[in-house]
């Protein structure tokens, strides 16, 4: 499996490979700034979630049907799945951004 800054760099070749030379620094730039708040913002509304809805405390109790095991945890089981969904929500979201906005042509056609 190759490590982190091996698929970083493919993620970024992939995202710069149709920009002409003479705009590529701030197209990375623009590229590195985008990933970095999308990263900051993604773990802060995952936290936020996930603090929110671990507060319940006992309001949760008709679920502990649905959730095999312990129960005195249910809320923060609940709150961990949600933010998992939430992430699972916002990879979909991401994948129909990038088929819908990047260019399915080479790099040379239509220059």
């Amino acid at each position: 499996m190759p490590s982190r800054c091996c698929i970083s760099q493919l993620r970024s070749d992939a995202a710069l490979s149709n920009v002409p030379a003479d705009k590529a620094g701030a197209a990375s730039g623009i590229y590195k700034m985008a990933s970095s708040l999308g990263a900051a913002l993604g773990v802060a509304i995952s936290a936020a979630i996930f603090t929110a809805l671990s507060g319940l405390e006992g309001e949760l109790v008709p679920l502990s049907d649905v959730f095999l095991g312990r129960s005195d945890d249910i809320d923060i089981r609940l709150a961990g799945a949600v933010a998992l969904l939430f992430n699972v929500l916002m990879v979909a979201v991401a994948m129909v951004a990038i088929a819908r906005t990047v260019p399915r042509d080479g790099p040379d056609v239509g220059r």
